[in-house]
């Protein structure tokens, strides 16, 4: 009977993506959500025209009020959801750590709010 509390590393190679069958397709916005041993990543699409008309319509309707956060909703596009079970999902921590780690060196970043951050060029 195999051990199967073997530890084993896989190397995976994604295919040429000038070769790849799945189209490109670029998101603004995404949701990570837990729910029991899984995790899921959805991947938004939102319209650039219909955000900015709305920023420009939630300025104009507060204008003296500059420091306050404009509130907008919208609804996106969702163009992919992935599941991952949460073992898989742990495996992700180091190499999303080093590609923090390196941005936060690459850009400097100043903190404009508790939970939102603005590159500086």
């Amino acid at each position: 009977m195999p051990d199967m509390a073997r530890r084993v590393e896989l190397k995976i190679t994604p295919e040429d993506p000038l070769q790849s069958s799945v189209p490109t397709l670029f998101s603004n916005y995404v949701a990570i959500s837990r729910a029991g041993t899984e995790v899921q990543f959805e991947f938004v699409a939102l319209d650039i025209n219909v955000l900015a008309g709305k920023m420009s319509a939630a300025a104009a309707a507060q204008p003296q009020a500059v420091a306050s956060p404009l509130s907008i909703e919208m609804t996106g596009k969702t163009v992919a959801k992935i599941v991952l079970p949460l073992h898989v999902f742990m495996q992700l921590e180091q190499h999303l750590a080093t590609i923090f780690s390196a941005v936060h060196q690459e850009f400097e970043f100043v903190k404009v709010e508790s939970h939102e951050r603005r590159a500086i060029s």
